[in-house]
């Protein structure tokens, strides 16, 4: 089965970031993967005008998606669970909601095992850097929704084994 690294595409125009103006707890220990210790909800306040163009993935801070991936991920993992975060524009006309998927960390054998199984998409640490890996079918349900700024980057058994991405 062939599998895909989805990431934000960075040459896409548009693209939000958290500020340190935010309504969040244990947003270190998310970004070092302790997800469970993240509150329910994260709002943010972004600049005038940042909402426009905004991509399907955010993946620079947190991983976050919305739109045609979050749909996605619902049809392929139903019990999916979310943390949710509020970009809003600071004259508060116009936000934008992310989701934050729960998925579990894999190391490399269990990745390699979860790819022998077909899983349809999972997490797993490449060079470094935490990377959600999808199957082909789940990139042909994303394509087929039209997503908005997203790059897909074909994965194998050795980038992962190897650690290239």
């Amino acid at each position: 089965m062939i599998y895909f690294k989805i990431s934000q595409d960075l040459d896409a125009s548009g693209s939000i970031r958290l500020t340190g103006e935010n309504n969040i707890g244990g947003y270190h220990e998310a970004r070092s993967g302790d997800l469970t210790r993240l509150d329910n909800a994260i709002v943010s306040l972004v600049d005038y005008n940042s909402l426009k163009n905004c991509p399907d993935i955010l993946d620079r801070q947190l991983y976050m998606v919305r739109g045609a991936v979050k749909q996605v991920f619902d049809i392929f993992m139903p019990s999916i669970e979310y943390k949710h975060c509020v970009f809003t524009e600071r004259d508060g006309e116009s936000h934008e909601q992310y989701y934050i998927p729960m998925l579990e960390v894999l190391n490399v054998n269990e990745a390699l095992q979860a790819m022998e199984q077909h899983r349809p998409f999972f997490r797993v640490v490449v060079s470094r850097e935490r990377v959600v890996v999808v199957s082909l079918e789940v990139v042909e349900a994303m394509l087929r929704r039209n997503p908005v700024g997203i790059k897909i980057d074909v994965i194998n058994k050795n980038d992962i084994t190897q650690g290239v991405t």
